[in-house]
């Protein structure tokens, strides 16, 4: 994406030329740029939506939401085009490393604190999202009929369809002056709490230990019994596991054209 068309959309946004972009630990499919003007402003680059289940300009809304409960960064501007995303800033300490308990209860307080938020989104279509993955993938759909028909019923079994952030990496919490403060709402939707628990150990790599901490903390402070908690989160390992694999099977498909 050229530096023109950065420039272009930030002057639209922020009504001036007064601003100095530089590059921000960009990571996974986007780019990433710290922006300071009058204040300061986090600009994400996205160089594709296919993988995207929920519409960009849903998750704008999705967020705006969420940080008008004091949780998220506020979205300022989305670009027509759907490649330019901007919002306020929102990065001091984040919670790095997860080698000892109070990371993990940190952890578990976001989690608690995202489930019991009450946002108007769409429902988390897990099926809509595996087919598409597979299609992205060039996979056979034939090839899992089976195995999608069991990890759906699994899925089904306990979907109290409250609000998840269905990524929540120890990255996307950043802890400051003003408390806690959650990023990357991509895949936020209505859906499973245990698939959602799961995605967080999965993604965050938690030893047995640490997800003995995780899960009793969260279980504690949503009301829930631990060994309840415990047993559906660990019957959701398997439908997190099938859908990064397709997710990440689509990702370097896609990956591949675009270096072509």
């Amino acid at each position: 994406m050229s530096e023109f068309s950065i420039t272009t959309f930030l002057e639209s946004v922020l009504d001036t030329r007064h601003f100095q972009i530089s590059p921000y630990e960009s990571q996974g499919t986007n780019l990433h740029y710290r922006v300071d003007a009058q204040q300061t402003y986090f600009l994400k680059v996205f160089q594709t939506n296919q993988l995207q289940v929920v519409s960009r300009p849903k998750q704008f809304h999705i967020q705006r939401q969420v940080a008008s409960q004091a949780l998220a960064p506020r979205p300022v501007a989305l670009s027509g085009c759907e490649t330019f995303w901007l919002e306020e800033w929102a990065n001091e300490a984040a919670v790095e490393s997860v080698s000892g308990s109070v990371d993990i209860i940190n952890i578990a307080e976001s989690m608690a604190r995202v489930h019991s938020l009450k946002v108007q989104a769409d429902h988390l279509d897990i099926q809509a999202e595996w087919h598409r993955y597979i299609e992205l993938g060039q996979l056979a759909l034939s090839r899992y009929g089976p195995k999608i028909d069991r990890l759906l019923a699994l899925f089904e079994r306990h979907n109290e369809r409250i609000f998840c952030h269905n990524d929540l990496h120890r990255s996307h919490i950043i802890l400051n002056s003003r408390g806690m403060t959650l990023l990357d709402w991509e895949y936020a939707a209505l859906g499973n709490r245990y698939f959602d628990l799961a995605a967080c150990i999965q993604v965050n790599a938690f030893t047995v230990q640490q997800q003995e901490v995780f899960l009793r903390h969260y279980a504690q402070l949503a009301g829930l019994q631990l060994q309840e908690t415990e047993v559906r989160t660990h019957q959701m390992l398997t439908v997190v596991d099938f859908t990064a694999e397709l997710w990440h099977n689509a990702y370097n498909h896609i990956n591949k054209s675009v270096k072509k």
